[in-house]
Order: structure tokens, then sequence, then C-alpha cells
């Protein structure tokens, strides 16, 4: 879109600066004023945040104003809501993308299907102009699913070697899916909690009651390390009915 509306600006550099200032941050023109939204923006403001002459911003809008094809553009330019900044205070994971062929069809829905694949939500996509930008990227801004997971029956088999054996069997729960999500190809940063349980004496005990056992004070354990990925306390019977995709449970 910029290849055709950059004729207009190309004579007077300031000019050209603000025009892709506006596009840039969803500055628009409003009757005879620049609004950012609904928020009114005056001309020296303007001048100082994009170190340019008022009488440039004066122009520009003129320029803008006097060209019907211009208006319709620069009269609907909306702001957006950058949320890359945010995504680490929020523990959600920012990819940035740098296409060898920015122009080259299908990029985005490319990686919104493989992301979809690792249980991934996508909370944001944001898009370069190919046409307006020097180093095109595609920013996408995405966190966990938060759904919650279909009841998965936890395995016995180091139960049965704990009850054959005479062992004590050591119940190990982990929180690595909430940095690591289960079959996801995104980690993000931060602390990993392991918390190991107490052992449990499996004499005169059957494969079933172990098991039980190291289920029961896992799935408790899990509601305290992350209680925001649980519906309520540990009822059994439901086991790791409501465990969220990538909760990592040994």
């Amino acid at each position: 879109m910029w290849k055709q509306i950059e004729h207009y600006f190309n004579e007077y550099p300031q000019r050209k600066k603000i025009a892709q200032k506006m596009m840039e941050y969803g500055i628009r023109i409003h009757t005879n004023s620049f609004r950012c939204g609904e928020i009114e923006l005056s001309d020296s403001k303007i001048a100082r945040a994009f170190q340019v002459d008022r009488r440039a911003v004066t122009a520009t809008r003129d320029v803008i104003k006097k060209e019907p094809g211009l208006l319709k553009i620069f009269s609907n330019l909306t702001p957006t809501c950058h949320l890359k900044d945010v995504a680490p205070h929020m523990n959600w994971g920012v990819i940035e993308i740098i296409p060898v062929d920015p122009s080259m069809p299908g990029i985005l829905a490319q990686v919104a299907s493989i992301i979809a694949s690792h249980n991934i939500s996508i909370r944001q996509a944001i898009v370069d102009d190919f046409e307006f930008s020097e180093e095109p990227r595609v920013l996408l801004t995405t966190c966990p699913h938060e759904g919650y997971s279909s009841t998965r029956r936890y395995k016995t088999g180091g139960a049965r070697l704990a009850v054959r054996t005479g062992a004590f069997a050591v119940p190990i729960a982990v929180n690595s899916g909430e940095l690591w999500p289960r079959n996801a190809f995104i980690r993000r940063p931060g602390t990993i909690t392991v918390s190991i349980g107490p052992p449990i004496d499996s004499r005169g005990k059957s494969a079933d009651e172990v098991a039980a056992a190291v289920e029961s004070w896992i799935e408790t354990e899990m509601r305290r390390l992350a209680p925001h990925r649980y519906n309520g306390p540990y009822v059994r019977g439901q086991g790791a009915a409501t465990r969220a995709p990538g909760e990592g449970a040994a």
C-alpha cells in the first residue's frame, strides 16, 4: 500500500516521515485534527514526538485532506495494542519471524498451523507490510492452550516394580509444563519446580494401592504448584482429568 501513496510525500522528507509514523502508530485525520483512537493530538506534540518541524505536521495534514484517496486511508487508521513487551510479564511467549521472501503467500497460515499442532494458542499476530518496512517481520504472541485435558490414567509399572521388590515408591511432581508444554517446540524462561514426596511403603499393599497413593500425592501437590491449572481439589477417580496439557508429573 505504501508504494501506492509515497509519491505524495517524497518531495519533502519530513512529511514522508510524518505519514509513515501515522501509519505505524495508527494516527488518523479527523476533521482538522490528528487522533489516536479518540484522543486528539496537537500539531506541536506530534512534531516533538517525531522530531520534525511543526509546520511540516500542518503541511502533511493539508496534503492528506486535499487528496480524497489519501484522506480515505488516513481517516481510517486505528492504533493497535501490541503485546510483545507485555508477554514476558504474563508468562506468554513471543515468536519473531523474518521471512526470506516476505511477499510469499501463506507464511502466517503455515506458522499458525505448526503452533496449533503443539496445542499453543496465538493471542496476537502482528505482520509488517513488506512494502512499508525495510525488514518486515511477523510477531506472534503465544500462550499454552488454557483448556483442560481429557482423563489420562497413571501408568502402574513403577508401582508393580515396587511391590515385587518390596521397595519404596517415591512420588515426584514437576511443573515443567508451565514453561515447556507437552509436545511443544517453544520454551519460555523461568523456574521449574521439582517436588519430591515422602516415600510410600509398598509392603503389604497391592500395585493398585501403591499407584493410587502415588497419584493422590502428585495430583494434590500439582494443585499447590500450579493452582491456576485446576478446577478444584483432587478427587480420587478423576486423576489427571483436570491436569492441563503439558503438566508434567512423575
